[in-house]
């Protein structure tokens, strides 16, 4: 998996590329990641002066999350959780669509319409058989 990581108008923080090299590893374990582009923006006249976005290009459609926060490491967590939560999600799917039941379909728990008819018209007691009718009791 490669990383880009680009820091825009500051500094890169050995503590916060490591941190986000562990993220990477931790989400490589649930889904498969070719190439990971991450973006630090600092922005101190806006409000929330940190935005952070992920692209993850991955087999299949690619991850992408966004977050601002007041503070770097804030918004970087927000956007790996929202990535983890992406993650979890497109697994479930993949486990819906892929899985197909190896039993055979349980029987109704209910009996057949027509045995349905039959228990209403004798608890009224009346018993229908063709066309004569007969008083049951």
């Amino acid at each position: 998996m490669k990383i880009m990581i680009c820091h825009v108008p500051h500094e890169p923080s050995p503590s916060l590329t490591l941190l986000i090299e562990r993220e990477m590893e931790d989400l490589l374990r649930s889904h498969p990641i070719d190439e990971a582009r991450v973006s630090i923006e600092s922005r101190p006249e806006a409000s929330p002066a940190w935005r952070v976005a992920v692209h993850l290009v991955t087999p299949g459609r690619d991850f992408f999350a966004a977050s601002g926060e007041p503070t770097r490491y804030a918004a970087l967590r927000k956007v790996f959780d929202l990535l983890e939560n992406e993650a979890k999600l497109r697994n479930a799917q993949r486990t819906r669509r892929t899985r197909a039941p190896s039993y055979p379909p349980e029987p109704l728990p209910f009996p057949p319409r027509a045995e349905l008819a039959e228990r209403e018209e004798t608890r009224r007691g009346w018993s229908f058989m063709g066309s004569a009718t007969q008083r049951l009791r």
